[in-house]
């Protein structure tokens, strides 16, 4: 219930629930970069060594950008602000796509929880967004 901003949940188990709620208001449509969609949000890692050309069990990002730049990175941050991985695009065509498998930079899945990510070319921040990371 978006009004109350109340989430029900029926179920038999519940070890523990996140959830994000939006009226789609922050959907950014200016700026160096603009119309994100981060799917699925939340999201459970494949723990099986799939590969990322099947995108399952993976994070998607895609974005436009206001101009062709050489490369654009999104970092992913845990909630204490450590880099948990980056990943960079070629972003001469003016848009980005990137997946993350829910690996830190050592190739280790990462625990449940909170993630930021960050949108960045030409030396800007263009965008910061959350996702959930549940198994």
């Amino acid at each position: 219930d978006k009004d109350k901003n109340f989430v029900y949940i029926k179920t038999r188990y519940l070890h523990r629930v996140y959830t994000v709620m939006s009226d789609g208001s922050s959907v950014k449509t200016e700026g160096v970069v603009r119309n994100v969609k981060a799917s699925p949000n939340p999201f459970t890692p494949s723990v099986k060594n799939a590969s990322v050309d099947s995108r399952y069990g993976v994070f998607k990002i895609t974005f436009e950008l206001d101009k062709p730049y050489d490369k654009y990175k999104v970092r992913i941050y845990d909630m204490s602000g450590k880099l948990v991985r980056e990943l960079e695009g070629d972003g001469s065509f003016g848009q980005g796509e990137v997946y993350w498998d829910g690996k830190d930079l050592d190739g280790v899945i990462v625990r449940n929880g909170a993630y930021i990510f960050v949108v960045e070319t030409g030396g800007t921040v263009g965008y910061r967004g959350t996702v959930i990371l549940v198994k």
